[in-house]
Order: C-alpha cells, then structure tokens, then sequence
C-alpha cells in the first residue's frame, strides 16, 4: 500500500512540474557549451532560471577521424611489423601491426646422405631474408614385394617375408587370410555391416548395424564360435563368415532343393506346413534346377555376389515367363488384373531392393540374397496358380 501510495505523490509532483513549467515564460542562461570533435558532437546548454528546465541545442556533427600515415616498418621474417596513423583533425593516433609471415624455405643442398637406416640432412634457405636452416631427411627402408612363407588358412594367420631393394633387410610379417574381420584394423564398413546384420538376425548381435567392428561385434562373434565349435576369439575368419552364412541361409535363406537320385519332384511348387508352423516350399523341377544350375556357366573362382548375380537374373527370367503363362492363361477380361499385378510386384520390388541397398550396401550379399528370396517366393506363388488355372475358353 505504502509502494502505491508513493508513486501517486511521484506522479503528481511531475505533473504539477509539467505544469509550472507550461506557465513559466522561461528567461534562458547558456550553462554549458561542447564544441565538435572527431567522435563527438558540438551543442551548448541553456537553462530556464525560474524553473530549471534546461534545452540541448546541437550545433556540429561529428565528422569523423582523417587518418594520415605518417611512419611505420615492415614486418620481416620472424619480428613484427606496424604502420602508425595521425588524424588531420584532432591529432590522434592510432597503431596498425603487421604480423610476421615466417620463413619461407627453400631447399638448396643436400648435407649428409641418408640411407636405409640412418637419417641425412638438407641444407635450406629462407626466399624472403636469406636465413639458412638445415632439416632432416628420412628415406627408410624401400621393400620388395611380400613373398608367403606361411601360407594363411580359413581359421588362422599365416607369416610372409619381403626384402629391402637396398640395403637387404628383410621383414617378416603374419597376415590374416582374405576377408578376415576383426578389432582395432581398417574394416571395410559394407563387410562388416553385412556380419553384424547376421548376428542381429540371428540373435548374437543386439546392438546397431553400423559397419563398426567394436567390442560388442567381437562379443557376437565369439558366442557365435562357441555355439558351432570353434576357436573362441572373437575374429570372423573366412571359417567363421561361413558357418555364420550357412547357419543365416538356414534360417531366411531359399530352401534347398531335391538332392535324392531319382527324386520325384511335384508338377508345381507347393507350400508345406511343418509341424511348427513353419512354411516351406516343395520345388517344382523347373525352380529346383533354378536352384541347383544357376550358376553353374561360372568359373570356381566367381565370387559370391558374382553367384547371387547369377541367380537374381535366373529368378528374375523365370518370373517373367510365368506372368507371359498367367496372361495366356486367364480370361480376356482378366488380362489388365494381370498385367496391374505384374506392376505392382516390381515396384514394391524395386522400393525394397533400394532400402536393402541403402541400408546393406548397394550389391551386398545381403541385398541379393534378400532380393532372391523375394523373387523365388513369387515365382513359386505364380507356378502354383498358373497349374491351377484352366485355359480361357
């Protein structure tokens, strides 16, 4: 209450000022007067001698320094320079620095040879102020290509030697097989994102699939080792990536076709129900050869997305004829059904195999081999309906 109340009297002794000021005739007294600088302006000061109010009148803008160099040094080499400046119309001054570049060196002659295993000298002179310095040489060891005297196997490091040209110093090395990942090295990071999906797909891996083979991966691939038998050390040898692969295509892979000489094979491709509510795909003998044969016009060195390559394209010229065989097969109304569903098929196709690439790695294995499954699994659909259909009258 006391704060309200005094800011009421505040407000009326302002008003009644305002007021007697209004009234007031003023007779005016110059009290102080500012002529222009550089910086500031130039005003005087009146002020009324009855009731104090007070009037600002300026007379000059500020116009500004104007700087004028009067003296300065360069900066050399190592020492800094500076430029000074005077204004014209205050004689201020102000202080520009210049900051040394450096040496710039140049080399000029070789002091002492270095070799192989000892460091040299090069003698070296500043462009700029003539200043002569000296710097190492390293030239090391200038080695031949590796030869093995070990050789390397699925599941251990073999050992290889390589001479200097020289000063014929040799070094021997061990070295993990091809394709070997493991801890603390320069992983490729598709190769390694394409083991850590199988662990995560399989259950040893619960972590991201970031192409990072880190303690957890290495975690994953031991109880992976463990589980199928193997040496218990966290390295995914090209045995290891195997085992991993055959336990993964048993798991989301494509079924396996008849092995059995002589096997009767159903005339379409028929979907079984295991007792565990597992699905899985009777062959017809067309896919089941699709299966065994796709490959086979490749060389035993092919790589294995060479491989999934050449089944992609055997699945893929399968599924066109089955739709040519669904068209022929259906009523002439039923045609454009056919060819929309065709449509459809490729472009939800086409959307999974660039998430797959996206997410895999564009032409991994796990791409192929998710792209086959799609295609077989249509394929098989198809040759079961197509069996089915009577022909158009």
């Amino acid at each position: 209450m006391k704060k309200i109340l005094r800011a009421l009297i505040l407000i009326l002794l302002v008003l009644l000022s305002v007021t007697a000021q209004a009234e007031c005739h003023h007779t005016y007294d110059m009290v102080d007067v500012k002529m222009v600088t550089c910086e500031s302006d130039g005003y005087y000061l009146l002020k009324c001698n009855d009731c104090g109010h007070t009037v600002k009148e300026i007379t000059d803008k500020a116009y500004g320094h104007d700087w004028a160099y009067v003296t300065g040094q360069e900066a050399d080499c190592t020492e800094d320079g500076f430029k000074r400046y005077m204004c014209g119309n205050c004689g201020e001054s102000r202080i520009e620095t210049l900051t040394a570049p450096g040496h710039k060196w140049k080399d000029s002659h070789i002091l002492e040879e270095a070799s192989c295993t000892k460091a040299g000298s090069m003698r070296t002179i500043c462009e700029v102020c003539g200043l002569s310095g000296t710097r190492v040489i390293e030239k090391g060891h200038k080695y031949g290509e590796w030869t093995i005297t070990e050789e390397a196997t699925d599941h251990s490091k073999g050992t290889r030697t390589r001479t200097c040209r020289i000063c014929k110093k040799k070094q021997t090395e061990s070295y993990y097989p091809e394709g070997t990942l493991y801890k603390n090295i320069k992983n490729k990071k598709t190769e390694v994102k394409e083991l850590q999906q199988m662990l995560t797909d399989l259950g040893f891996l619960n972590d991201k699939v970031d192409g990072i083979f880190g303690a957890k991966t290495e975690k994953a691939v031991k109880a992976l080792q463990k589980e199928h038998g193997l040496t218990v050390d966290g390295i995914a040898w090209p045995q290891t990536i195997h085992n991993l692969g055959v336990a993964w295509n048993a798991a989301f892979g494509e079924p396996e076709a008849p092995t059995e000489s002589g096997a009767a094979y159903p005339p379409m491709c028929t979907l079984l129900v295991l007792e565990d509510e597992t699905e899985i795909w009777d062959t017809c003998e067309v896919h089941a050869d699709i299966f065994m044969h796709a490959a086979d016009e490749l060389p035993e060195t092919a790589a294995e997305t060479e491989i999934a390559n050449a089944y992609t394209a055997a699945w893929q010229a399968e599924l066109e004829r089955l739709y040519q065989l669904w068209l022929e097969k259906c009523a002439p109304e039923d045609q454009p059904m056919v060819i929309n569903h065709k449509t459809m098929f490729m472009g939800y196709l086409n959307s999974q195999q660039f998430l797959w690439n996206t997410q895999y790695g564009e032409g991994s294995m796990n791409t192929l081999n998710r792209v086959n499954k799609m295609l077989m699994y249509q394929c098989s659909m198809l040759c079961d309906l197509t069996y089915r259909l009577t022909p158009a009258e």
